[in-house]
C-alpha cells in the first residue's frame, strides 16, 4: 500500500474552515471531482493554499521589524 504524500499534505492544510470552503469553492468553480489533486487545482487557479500566503506576511512582518530603528516598540518587543 502506497502512500499518497499530496494526499498526506492536504490533510495537515485542511485543518482550517476557510482553507475548506477555500478548496470546495475552487472544485466547484471548475467541475471536478472531489477527489482530484489539490495540487493540480492550484495550479489550474494560479491560486495558492491560504497557509502559504501566512508564512509570506510572517517573513516580510519580521524583516520589516528587523529594518526598524532600535529604540521603536517592535524591535524591543521582538528582541525581549
Amino acid at each position: 500500500m502506497s502512500i499518497n504524500p499530496s494526499k498526506q499534505m492536504e490533510d495537515l492544510e485542511c485543518k482550517c474552515d476557510s482553507e475548506r470552503i477555500h478548496k470546495k469553492t475552487i472544485r466547484r468553480a471548475l467541475g471536478v471531482h472531489n477527489k482530484s489533486v489539490i495540487d493540480a487545482i492550484y495550479g489550474e487557479t494560479d491560486r495558492f493554499p491560504f497557509h502559504i500566503a501566512k508564512i509570506i506576511r510572517m517573513c516580510k512582518y519580521y524583516n520589516k521589524t528587523l529594518a526598524k530603528q532600535e529604540s521603536s516598540l517592535a524591535n524591543m518587543a521582538l528582541n525581549e
